[in-house]
């Protein structure tokens, strides 16, 4: 349990919460009871928060301990891609998705920048397939498309279900699959699929699949002489 004093109160914050504190709010920090404990921090500039809410007023959580499951798993999402050296598709969709939640909790919905517009989000879809492999700048998108990246990450979250950097690491997930049982080296097959290099592709493959590409590759091919022999048998016997 950590105790901390905050705009006035005592508050307390067990394992599983997580709490927003604002800029030149004074707080401290001491363990609740005998066991101690610990936490993760993270710092983003007020700023960024603005320019992704459409620079309203920054929204204020009056309560600080949040005690929100969405809200505590976008903050354990950020942690974890804070860790990864995100880019910046990561860095957007985590800004985007952390200041959403904060406007709803503090009771102030985003500033809506523009309605949803089906046309142009399957056209920056289309633009991010095109350069899968080469590469994509959330600048270039911004430029081509007309939109500023937040409204990019927040409308193709409520069209297509999933973030544009979620949806570039399956997408390149998908081609390496299919790079790989076409019978390319695993490093070549991470970096014609787009990964820096092969250990990318492995720590992403991992993550996702539960498995490393190596082992994946060895089941397709245990997969396909298994199949392969269930095909012979069966011929054999049909000709009987």
């Amino acid at each position: 349990v950590q105790t901390f004093d905050y705009r006035g109160e005592t508050r307390h914050a067990q394992p599983g919460d997580a709490f927003a504190l604002h800029p030149d709010e004074l707080h401290d920090g001491r363990p609740g009871t005998e066991d101690g404990y610990s936490y993760r921090i993270m710092y983003i500039a007020p700023d960024l928060i603005g320019q992704a809410i459409g620079n309203v007023s920054l929204p204020f959580v009056a309560q600080a301990v949040v005690r929100d499951r969405r809200f505590t798993n976008i903050a354990k999402c950020a942690f974890w891609v804070a860790d990864e050296n995100p880019n910046e598709f990561h860095r957007t969709d985590i800004v985007r998705s952390l200041a959403d939640a904060i406007c709803k909790i503090a009771g102030q919905p985003p500033k809506t920048a523009r309605p949803v517009d089906v046309v142009s989000i399957s056209n920056v879809r289309d633009h991010i397939l095109d350069k899968l492999v080469d590469g994509i700048s959330m600048v270039e998108l911004e430029r081509e498309h007309h939109m500023d990246r937040y409204s990019i990450s927040r409308q193709f979250q409520r069209i297509f279900g999933v973030s544009p950097s979620r949806f570039v690491k399956m997408r390149r997930l998908d081609l390496a699959k299919t790079n790989i049982q076409n019978g390319k080296e695993l490093a070549d097959a991470a970096i014609a699929a787009g990964f820096a290099d092969q250990s990318h592709m492995t720590r992403d493959f991992r993550k996702t699949f539960g498995v490393t590409p190596g082992l994946w590759k060895s089941l397709v091919k245990q997969s396909a002489t298994i199949d392969h022999r269930a095909v012979e048998i069966e011929t054999l016997q049909r000709s009987k």
